[in-house]
């Protein structure tokens, strides 16, 4: 029988290549083991990969379960790259929690994957996201800022048009207010023409003066 590490690798390449992967199922392997070689300074990326999607998708305990202790019990530097990349490319919604979690302690390099990513795997009507989402308009860095408004977007969260105001009588950021006009012209939403005619006359940017002007044409 295969070495777990050939094993892992293996996992990983299946992975990468969308195989089946209950093709790759073995009733031997013990969760703590994965989480041991992802630990160890020798493992190789494919390694830490194919640990990544054995306790997310292949292991019985549950996936999410299996993610934070991954996050709690690892150095997480080291597997961070790894477990975003996995979670783009095969998430579900077993995994939005999670998701929040690394949102919170993750590097601001993955911010935006991550962000967009919460979008894809919920929707408006998930009040904990919304509450999460509004947390990081309120009270985030600018970046953080235009993320949540991009997954508020993704998610056509029109019902959240008074924040977008707020932000914009309140940031002058320009990304932050660019961010926000682009979601008021992709959602279409109602009631915003006077805030936009003001930005139009008053803005000191002109980025922002011309989206107000393609916003009022349509």
């Amino acid at each position: 029988m295969e070495s777990l590490n050939s094993y892992l690798e293996s996992i990983n390449t299946g992975f990468s290549n969308n195989s089946d992967l209950t093709v790759f199922h073995r009733t031997d392997v013990n969760r703590l083991d994965i989480i041991n070689l992802i630990n160890s300074n020798h493992s190789s990326y494919e390694e830490i990969r194919g640990g990544i999607i054995f306790l997310l998708f292949l292991d019985h305990h549950l996936p999410h379960a299996n993610l934070y202790k991954l996050i709690q019990n690892t150095d997480f530097q080291k597997v961070r790259k790894a477990l975003v990349n996995v979670l783009e490319q095969k998430a579900d919604k077993n995994h939005i929690y999670a998701v929040l979690k690394l949102i919170r302690i993750g590097s601001m390099l993955d911010r935006k994957k991550l962000f967009l990513l919460l979008a894809r795997l919920s929707d408006h009507h998930n009040k904990k996201v919304i509450t999460f989402l509004q947390r990081y308009l309120r009270f985030g860095d600018q970046h953080s800022r235009v993320c949540a408004i991009m997954a508020l977007k993704e998610m056509r969260a029109a019902s959240l048009i008074d924040e977008l105001i707020y932000i914009l009588n309140r940031d002058r950021s320009e990304i932050v207010q660019l961010a926000c006009l682009d979601a008021i012209e992709t959602l279409k939403i109602k009631n915003t023409t006077s805030i936009v005619r003001f930005l139009l006359k008053n803005n000191r940017y002109i980025s922002v003066r011309n989206k107000c002007h393609n916003i009022l044409m349509t």
